[in-house]
């Protein structure tokens, strides 16, 4: 039996909600389907799956090599194999990025800001001798010189 063709019948014994077997089918469509589609189901080689795992992002890749654990534990338990290719497989890490808050003076409270718009106003906070201070700011943009490269922000307390 070819692993198209187990899945095929998988699909219908999966006991899971709807919208995880939408997922479930759509990661084997896009991803598993061209490497081991066409494979018998005990001898689809571990190679392959290890190979096609490392060519996707990393939680992609997780995501596959559990539908390929979940796809082969089944068809040991129905009988439909004997062997299971995702036995000892491995994701590649995610890459965790250490980021600083925003604390002191390290990021600008105003960074990402549309200062085009004449009446925008936006609240971020300050860390001041009180500590943190909520604060208030609008654009302040003449009317007249709407060409001007910065405007004016104008900083208040919060209301």
């Amino acid at each position: 039996m070819l692993v198209n063709e187990w899945v095929e019948s998988f699909w219908a014994v999966l006991n899971v909600r709807p919208k995880t077997l939408h997922d479930y089918k759509r990661l084997y469509k896009r991803h598993l389907a061209p490497s081991i589609g066409a494979y018998e189901i005990d001898s689809a080689p571990p190679m392959v799956l290890q190979q096609k795992l490392l060519s996707l992002p990393p939680q992609t890749s997780r995501h596959c090599l559990m539908l390929v654990k979940t796809i082969y534990r089944e068809a040991k338990l129905y009988r439909v194999c004997v062997v299971n290719p995702a036995d000892g497989l491995k994701t590649p890490r995610f890459k965790s990025l250490t980021r600083s808050f925003l604390l002191g003076k390290k990021l600008t409270p105003l960074t990402g800001v549309d200062t085009t718009n004449r009446f925008a106003s936006f609240a971020f906070v300050h860390y001041g001798c009180g500590g943190f201070v909520k604060k208030l700011a609008r654009v302040k943009r003449d009317l007249y010189e709407p060409e001007k490269a910065s405007p004016e922000i104008v900083v208040g307390d919060s209301e």
